[in-house]
């Protein structure tokens, strides 16, 4: 007998306080007002999530001269919004925080999509996600 985890989505959906976007950067082209180079965002995901530490703090490298600190994180979302499937990330994506309802230091922060966590027994889709902390920058 098969276990339906369909019951169990709700109730994860209602921990999703923050929302998010997932997003591809599309083609750089200068900014004569900023004198930088500045790239679209192109959508994959716009919706909530939510985001805490991915396994122990082990997890985290500390800072050195030659490697930069980095924490994974898990990014949880839905596994279908309204029917139809949230898409697949790949590692060229990028995810910013666009509310949060417990840390408002985390909106508007850049992370790098690291790749889905795949896994036998989902009731959300599961992203490990990393920002560099070594750098005090979005």
């Amino acid at each position: 007998m098969a276990l339906d985890l369909n019951p169990f989505r709700p109730i994860v959906e209602d921990y999703m306080l923050d929302t998010v976007m997932i997003f591809t950067e599309g083609e750089k082209v200068y900014d004569r007002g900023s004198g930088q180079y500045v790239s679209d965002r192109v959508p994959v995901y716009e919706g909530k999530a939510f985001l805490g530490p991915m396994g122990t703090p082990g997890r985290t490298q500390i800072a050195t001269a030659e490697t930069p600190s980095r924490t994974t994180y898990e990014l949880g979302i839905p596994i279908a919004v309204d029917g139809v499937p949230t898409p697949e990330v790949s590692p060229e994506m990028k995810m910013v925080v666009l509310t949060s309802q417990y840390n408002p230091n985390m909106v508007g922060k850049i992370w790098k999509v690291d790749g889905q966590v795949e896994s036998t027994f989902a009731v959300h889709r599961r992203i490990a996600v990393t920002r560099d902390v070594s750098r005090h920058e979005s």
